[in-house]
């Protein structure tokens, strides 16, 4: 999760006020440019507020203590000393540094408590809940973050909202966790000025969650939005995954042309050359579907480039998680780099960011176990691949995420032959609303599409041909499920 809650202190004119335009507009470099020469307590807290954005932790802190310090010594008001403290011990939670900040949210409670002001009230208590859900105390970071929405207004509210949602999110309750951000959502899309930080965070979480549940009925909405937000290049990120996400909302609704526009447009939104890797893996299993051959192979070559030449070690959060992503897609094509792939996600020593949501999550656990069961299928090594591929199916299941536990479920009967997994796929399958697809079962492996549904979606799963799945080694390519477990 990204998104800070702002809340200034009482400015002055000028370059100020520009900057916390700036600031609220996302544009957090110009903000940044516009108070370089302000020296005053409030341009120091909102200069503290936009580098922790930035995720420049450490420069954030230094400044914020600095500060804090010298409101002490000029014996500033309740408020502007609350927040700095606040937001000094934001940093140090950030920075791992747990300890000292717990005692500097007790000071800031303190003087902000002190005040009649109801919205840094709720600020201080997001603020802490965000520390707690961090470190994955869920049940702290539930009753800070209900008490920032029941205190908060508009964007406020909204942000209260999503931290709650995170925490459902940390505890399996997918479900319910895109209903509390369908929430934030309507309150920020009537903003005006639109919260474009919070909002992109939004647009980012809820897109992903509308692609992995199946919630097809919000997907309208989400575009519309996407397509009307002051992106900045602080956003960059989130309109990526936003984009990306929906071009496979997009697929699964057999919009395969509107799809593969908006995975085109990935590639040329992505923020780095790791998530370049990525789209250009999407965008080729999409545009071999469509039948835009070599296109498509000069996709998965560029690609396999990108991917061998990146510093997988100097990537953090999620960008690693597409490394997976990246493994599992290039594994029936490249076996040999995927495997390579693994073996530098398996390497990376830097700790992923306390505020990313797949940090000990199960759904992470299932990416790996996906990922790893696509290269042993590559290898030869049905034996090892089924145990994964269950594994990640059962995580897929409890979590909800439709789409891959079906088409995980088709993968495994394709290796086996148990016809328990082919019946489960076109259970969920037949459970999808009418005019979805999947792709990598209907029409594929000999479990066609339910009749209801054949019409809506003529053969789109086909583009992923889970042949490319099966044992290379002549005669193993069956195993039993029992087999595979021992």
């Amino acid at each position: 999760m990204q998104s800070q809650i702002v809340r200034l202190s009482q400015p002055g004119e000028g370059a100020f006020e520009q900057a916390r335009a700036a600031f609220d507009a996302a544009r957090l470099t110009d903000a940044l440019a516009l108070l370089r020469s302000n020296v005053s307590l409030p341009a120091a807290a909102l200069r503290g507020r936009a580098l922790l954005r930035l995720g420049r932790i450490e420069e954030a802190h230094d400044g914020l203590a600095r500060a804090s310090e010298r409101a002490q010594r000029e014996d500033a008001s309740h408020a502007l000393f609350g927040e700095l403290c606040m937001l000094r011990a934001t940093a140090l939670a950030r920075l791992d540094r747990c300890d000292e900040a717990a005692a500097a949210f007790v000071d800031a409670r303190a003087h902000v408590w002190s005040t009649q002001d109801c919205r840094l009230h709720g600020e201080v208590e997001y603020f802490s809940a965000l520390a707690a859900w961090s470190t994955r105390d869920l049940e702290g970071a539930e009753r800070g973050a209900r008490m920032a929405t029941d205190l908060g207004e508009g964007a406020h509210r909204a942000r209260g909202l999503e931290l709650q949602s995170y925490v459902l999110g940390s505890r399996g309750l997918l479900d319910q966790q895109a209903g509390l951000l369908e929430q934030a959502f309507d309150v920020l899309s009537t903003l005006e000025p639109a919260d474009v930080w919070t909002e992109a965070a939004v647009l980012y979480t809820l897109s992903t969650l509308a692609r992995e549940l199946h919630r097809p009925e919000i997907i309208e909405q989400l575009q519309s939005r996407a397509n009307v937000l002051a992106w900045t290049p602080e956003t960059r990120e989130h309109r990526y995954i936003t984009l990306r996400q929906l071009g496979w909302c997009r697929a699964h609704l057999d919009d395969t042309l509107g799809a593969y526009r908006l995975l085109r447009r990935s590639v040329e939104l992505a923020p780095s050359p790791a998530w370049q890797a990525l789209a250009l893996a999407d965008k080729a299993v999409l545009g071999k579907h469509l039948g835009y051959g070599p296109s498509a192979s000069a996709d998965i070559e560029a690609a396999s480039k990108l991917a061998a030449e990146i510093d997988w070690e100097q990537t953090s959060g999620d960008e690693r998680v597409g490394l997976l992503m990246l493994a599992e897609v290039l594994a029936p094509r490249n076996a040999r780099l995927a495997r390579n792939l693994l073996d530098r996600y398996w390497a990376i020593k830097r700790p992923m960011s306390s505020l990313r949501v797949f940090r000990s999550d199960r759904r992470l656990q299932a990416f790996e176990a996906c990922s790893r069961g696509a290269v042993e299928i590559a290898d030869g090594n049905a034996r090892r691949a089924v145990g994964l591929l269950i594994e990640a199916f059962e995580v897929f299941r409890d979590v909800g995420y439709r789409h891959r536990a079906m088409s995980t479920a088709a993968r495994i009967s394709q290796l086996t032959g148990d016809q328990n997994f082919a019946a489960v796929a076109r259970e969920y399958l037949a459970a999808l609303p009418s005019g979805s697809s999947s792709p990598g079962l209907s029409g594929v492996g000999g479990f066609p599409a339910p009749r209801a549904q054949a019409s809506a979606a003529p053969a789109f799963a086909k583009m992923v041909d889970l042949s490319a799945y099966r044992n290379k080694r002549a005669g193993a390519g069956t195993v039993r499920v029992g087999d595979a477990l021992n």
